[in-house]
């Protein structure tokens, strides 16, 4: 993975917790943030879950989606 990568610092906190956590669960607030993540192709985002449906699982590129 590149040391310098082009995207905001919010997402480059993501970034580091996906990473150190072996994924994240996003809270909806932050779903565009992370897409940033998933347009420079770093991370998977899955499909909206839980009961109210405002949490997608953020996992590093070719890692599943559990």
């Amino acid at each position: 993975m590149p040391e310098t990568i082009d995207c905001s610092e919010d997402a480059k906190e993501w970034l580091d917790c996906i990473k150190e956590c072996d994924g994240a669960e996003v809270y909806e607030d932050d779903w565009e943030v992370v897409r940033e993540l998933v347009s420079l192709g770093l991370v998977d985002l899955g499909p909206a879950r839980g009961p109210s449906r405002s949490w997608k699982r953020a996992v590093l590129k070719g890692q599943p989606i559990t």
